[in-house]
């Protein structure tokens, strides 16, 4: 069983431990998380490319 608790002051240096040296947990949790903001990105650039060369009726 979890139980989850309010964070406490005492949980603070867990937590930027966790999201700034020991980060490989995000590769198992949440592997798209990283890599989202590239992707958004380069979906943007696409969409904008096919604005711009009139094939995008309805984008």
């Amino acid at each position: 069983m979890l139980i989850l608790r309010d964070m406490k002051e005492s949980d603070i240096e867990d937590y930027v431990r966790w999201f700034t040296t020991e980060t490989e947990w995000g590769n198992w949790d949440s592997p798209w998380e990283g890599h989202f903001e590239g992707k958004r990105t380069s979906f943007l650039l696409h969409t904008d490319l096919v604005r711009q060369s009139g094939n995008g009726e309805g984008c």
